[in-house]
């Protein structure tokens, strides 16, 4: 059957390599999705194949059953199953999954879905629930008309998209990061540890990036900021980052590229800039980057944390502001630097509420010590610095020196046989450790 707008069959019995662990889709919808998908005439539209795919579990075994084949017919996704009895003998089973607010009698409710097996399989019905809860959050809705045309989108795009690391974040993101990385991820994330360790940074970009692309993990991307920044400190850090940016602007399209750049742009302003011209010309750099990104990454806090700090060490505050609030909003309460920044952002409009964030920022790092992370002394000292000299300046009613506390001018570049970047890079990679040590503890809680 050809497919057509109404009727699109995606998924066969040997579906591409590409989309086993692939989140990637298109931000189609203009309303939020809970809402739209209730609206009536709602359709699932062009490019949500990807996601559907994951929600479905293609590529690896679901409650004992193999997918074989699904199809999308506007606001219905339906998709057969070969299952294995307890006796061996094999099994079809008919699915129908329609929005939570559309359920039929005898449907069963995982997260904003509804589903209904033809013959009941109690296993398959269960692992499908639990992946529509998680996986199934990422599915979008659109009103014909709304915005891009309804017309089929080619196989071939959705794994291009997939392979430029197009994975929005946040909400997906809380959920990705309670999904186990895959083998060779883990291997990957493991390795790239080590690197870092051992002062190697640049090396783990190779690593990263393949990757990344095929399984565009939370973690794996919380490591390449890690890397960014580590890349950015090393001794020829700033040739290697002229290359990272030359790269994101010769592939405009591959997103990766241009969240890597972007962000090595703005450590490279912060660590290695010896003026205050170098340090606007690479803020401007890293929000270029940065921003081509945004519908692709919209959900991320890292995404609009540089975002905020770039605007605002541009002197563009109500940008700033704007962008920090989304970072905050996105945030589950594990990133400590979240409310860091955004008392970079207020110090000097609102010290009181500065005050609050570094308070709030050094209690999440507290925590995240007890849970076994290590905390850099450097940055910790610096913090309370920053805090004793926005106390002061509240107390006394005197707005703070022209001295920039969060982003100095650092001066000369290190020597050439003592780089600056594992100390640096030491605390980020601390909160990754720590948040990594938070979700075991909270799987292992909730499995018990």
């Amino acid at each position: 059957m050809r497919p057509t707008p109404a009727h699109r069959k995606f998924l066969s019995r040997r579906p591409a390599p590409w989309a086993a662990p692939a989140l990637a889709f298109l931000a189609l919808a203009a309303l939020p999705r809970q809402a739209l998908a209730e609206t009536p005439g709602a359709v699932l539209p062009p490019g949500q194949e990807a996601a559907v795919q994951v929600m479905l579990g293609s590529g690896a075994p679901v409650g004992g059953c193999q997918v074989q084949d699904a199809q999308i017919e506007r606001d219905v996704i339906r998709a057969s199953y070969q299952c294995t009895q307890p006796n061996g003998a094999a099994l079809a089973v008919k699915t129908t999954w329609r929005h939570a607010a559309k359920a039929q009698s005898g449907d069963a409710i995982g997260g904003a879905w509804a589903l209904n097996l033809e013959p009941m399989h109690p296993a398959l019905r269960d692992a499908l629930l639990d992946r529509a809860s998680v996986q199934g959050a990422q599915v979008q809705w659109q009103l014909p008309g709304s915005g891009a045309k309804a017309v089929e989108l080619p196989a071939a795009a959705t794994a291009g998209q997939a392979q430029a690391g197009q994975v929005v974040a946040g909400q997906g993101e809380a959920a990705a990061m309670r999904r186990p990385m895959s083998p060779e991820a883990q291997r990957v994330y493991d390795q790239t540890h080590q690197l870092i360790q051992a002062g190697k940074a640049d090396a783990c970009v190779d690593l990263l990036l393949p990757i990344l692309r095929k399984e565009p993990h939370p973690l794996l991307l919380s490591r390449l900021v890690v890397v960014a920044a580590g890349v950015a400190s090393l001794n020829d850090g700033p040739s290697r980052v002229d290359k990272l940016v030359a790269q994101a602007d010769a592939h405009p399209e591959d997103s990766l590229a241009q969240f890597l750049g972007g962000v090595a742009v703005h450590y490279r302003g912060h660590l290695r800039a010896a003026s205050a011209l170098e340090k606007r010309a690479d803020y401007t750099a890293a929000l270029r980057l940065l921003q081509r990104v945004a519908k692709v990454y919209p959900d991320s806090p890292r995404l609009w944390i540089y975002t905020a700090i770039s605007h605002l060490r541009l002197g563009q505050q109500a940008q700033a502001e704007e962008a920090i609030e989304l970072a905050v909003r996105h945030d589950d309460g594990g990133d400590a630097d979240v409310y860091y920044c955004r008392a970079e952002v207020w110090h000097r409009k609102d010290p009181a509420k500065a005050l609050e964030d570094i308070a709030r920022y050094q209690q999440i790092m507290v925590q995240n010590k007890q849970k076994g992370a290590f905390l850099n002394p450097n940055k910790e000292q610096r913090v309370e610095r920053m805090r004793q000299a926005i106390a002061a300046a509240q107390a006394e009613q005197h707005p703070l020196t022209g001295e920039d506390l969060f982003d100095p001018i650092l001066g000369a570049p290190p020597q050439e046989d003592k780089p600056v970047w594992p100390k640096l890079v030491a605390g980020a990679a601390a909160l990754v450790l720590a948040l990594r040590l938070w979700l075991r503890r909270r799987n292992s809680t909730a499995s018990r």
